[in-house]
């Protein structure tokens, strides 16, 4: 299977954003180093296989085709969806309202 492009709205930066300073802050650079790992990692399993994550989450609030994809060694999900290419929508603690989290995101049609 070919690989496709993955990325990221505005909103998924933004988180990234905001985990990495949080990591920095409260643990140290390394920690915030290998969260960016752990993100390359599970964005380059997604390119190769799309379907890979889980359905669930989306289901279950009403937005069909959004899946997860939980970060290794790290507590956060990507929510994405994919069609020609993996398109993540947010970046969020598992922890989290996670259907309120979505809810504040201005999704493309």
């Amino acid at each position: 299977m070919t690989a496709v492009a993955v990325r990221s709205l505005s909103s998924a930066d933004r988180d990234f954003d905001a985990i990495v300073d949080h990591y920095i802050h409260t643990a140290n650079f390394d920690v915030a180093v290998r969260f960016v790992q752990a993100l390359d990692a599970a964005y380059a399993v997604l390119a190769q296989a799309p379907e890979a994550g889980a359905p669930i989450l989306g289901a279950a609030i009403g937005l069909p085709g959004l899946r997860t994809w939980k970060l290794r060694s790290f507590p956060h999900l990507i929510c994405y969806t994919h069609a020609e290419q993996v398109l993540v929508w947010r970046i969020l603690h598992a922890q989290r309202d996670l259907a309120a989290a979505l809810a504040e995101t201005a999704f493309p049609n």
